[in-house]
């Protein structure tokens, strides 16, 4: 746990909550001035059993396999967005807020896309091995690689490291090929290693 908190929590889940916790903070702040009825917020026991539901699931993810990318991002979402948008229906001004409404819907539209249209142009514009040559595939390194040919006839490819852009059938590692095959039907078989 010590390593998972010092290594994945503080990295990736600390800034999706201060990315949600901001978000909530910015609509909090634009929506400031609406009233509130006075009624006292009533839980309806569908959400408070919905929310349970996600609490339980919530609980689940977080004890077996806590990494966000294995459905954290919308858990934790739920967990934070559920009680403030409850929060949040009971204004009184409907009129304001549909204004607000728009105005922050616009505002998320024109952030949203702004970020994209500047990523992209960074991507175009790499200078690494990784740029944007043969768009839209991604760069494969060239390797070196050898080959040599079974006794069986199959011809055998190998390089030092991944056989990454390397023909099939390859093996990582250079050296005399010390793999026997056999040829049945037409297919090739690996049979074992050379002695």
């Amino acid at each position: 746990m010590p390593r998972w908190f010092e290594n994945y929590f503080t990295g990736k889940v600390l800034d999706q909550l201060l990315l949600i916790a901001s978000s909530f903070l910015i609509v909090f702040f634009i929506f400031k001035k609406l009233k509130f009825k006075s009624k006292i917020l009533v839980l309806n026991k569908n959400i408070l059993f919905f929310y349970g539901m996600i609490l339980v699931i919530f609980l689940i993810w977080f004890t077996n396999h806590p990494q966000l990318r294995y459905g954290g991002y919308s858990i934790s979402f739920l967990v934070l967005s559920i009680p403030i948008a409850y929060f949040f229906q009971k204004f009184e001004d409907r009129i304001f807020f549909e204004k607000k409404f728009k105005f922050l819907l616009m505002l998320v539209i024109v952030l949203f896309n702004l970020k994209n249209f500047l990523r992209i142009n960074d991507e175009f514009h790499r200078t690494d091995h990784y740029k944007f040559n043969n768009f839209p595939f991604f760069a494969i390194l060239e390797k070196e690689y050898t080959s040599e040919i079974t006794e069986s006839g199959l011809e055998v490819y190998q390089t030092n490291g991944h056989c990454w852009d390397v023909p099939s059938p390859c093996v990582h590692s250079l050296g005399e090929l010390t793999l026997k095959t056999d040829k049945k039907y037409g297919y090739y078989f690996f049979v074992g290693f050379k002695e």
